[in-house]
């Protein structure tokens, strides 16, 4: 006979997969159903079952760190601080019951120092303590995650962001050459993901040229845009495309100003901007041809991702739902 226990942790579950449908939903048709379905109730009924299961309990520190994820991304979409203020702090309690070498550990630790300081951005950068403690966090994430771990360079980066937050109003050497540090082991990682490191070899860029350190700085330009084929903007959300593009325009921008401000010959520059004119059209002649290699085979296909990609352009939610609903394939009538 089931024990009371067991059913807590039975209504738990069923509550846990609850949210994440939920959450699923909201994603993929926008607020109004969110609102339709209740979802703080949902919250709150998950946060009683946890609080209702035994501190030792194997699992509880997993659930504590995924209810903590779906507050942030209730946060992200409603802007809601409360969601945030939550999420933090149900981290937090993951952390304290997770011991010391449990191998989920840097995650935890990880996650909290993001939301840490996304509340520190979020609030206009006036709480130094806050960014302090992310800081403090994301620190121990990066000691416990080891050389090979594909997460290693995500965290180095997050951590140097963090840094040159706290560089920027206190001009402390320290951090000035710990950031260096973190961003050289990020953007010599060759387990990262492309787009890590041309972003963390941007920002040491950045970093270097505000002091004049040009040479250092426009040789990890150039070679974050050598890099850029390595990048296919297949991989990129659509959503997220335009920042992308936006952002590299201006690492090649930038990456051609700060060869110029070391001192390189002119022909230097020419075949760098040549360089850039090859990898766009690279870009170009690849999205081209993966279009008419799916016209020839799928037509049908094709004609659904051309009507998708024209609805998610716009930014009406009215717009993504039907776009959606016009995916769906229609049974034929008779």
């Amino acid at each position: 006979m089931p024990t009371k226990a067991d059913e807590v942790m039975t209504r738990l579950r069923i509550n846990l997969s609850r949210i994440w449908l939920q959450y699923f939903l909201y994603h993929a048709l926008g607020s109004i159903f969110y609102q339709k379905l209740h979802l703080e109730e949902v919250i709150k009924s998950v946060e009683n079952a946890i609080s209702a299961t035994p501190l030792d309990y194997p699992d509880r520190s997993v659930w504590l760190s995924n209810l903590s994820d779906a507050l942030k991304t209730g946060y992200d979409q409603v802007g809601d601080l409360k969601d945030l203020e939550h999420a933090i702090k149900w981290d937090k309690e993951a952390i304290a019951t997770t011991p010391e070498n449990h191998p989920n550990r840097e995650r935890l630790l990880n996650n909290l120092s993001n939301k840490m300081a996304k509340r520190y951005y979020q609030s206009g950068q006036q709480n130094l303590q806050d960014l302090q403690q992310a800081i403090e966090w994301g620190e121990k994430a990066v000691e416990m995650t080891t050389n090979d771990d594909l997460h290693l360079a995500g965290r180095l980066y997050n951590l140097a962001v963090m840094l040159t937050s706290r560089y920027n109003q206190s001009k402390s050497v320290r951090d000035f050459y710990h950031i260096l540090r973190l961003s050289y082991a990020a953007w010599h990682s060759h387990i990262a993901k492309p787009a890590i490191r041309i972003q963390t070899a941007r920002e040491a860029a950045l970093l270097l040229a505000a002091s004049k350190i040009w040479q250092e700085s426009s040789a990890l330009l150039e070679g974050a845009v050598r890099m850029l084929p390595n990048l296919s903007s297949r991989s990129l959300r659509r959503e997220g495309q335009e920042h992308h593009l936006s952002q590299f325009s201006n690492l090649i921008a930038e990456s051609i100003s700060f060869t110029f401000q070391a001192g390189s010959e002119a022909s230097h520059c020419l075949r760098l901007l040549e360089l850039v004119r090859g990898i766009i059209m690279g870009v170009a002649i690849d999205s081209k041809t993966d279009l008419s290699e799916l016209q020839l085979k799928h037509l049908k296909e094709l004609d659904t991702f051309q009507r998708l990609c024209i609805q998610l352009d716009s930014k009406s939610k009215n717009d993504l739902t039907q776009a959606l609903y016009l995916s769906v394939e229609k049974p034929e009538n008779g």
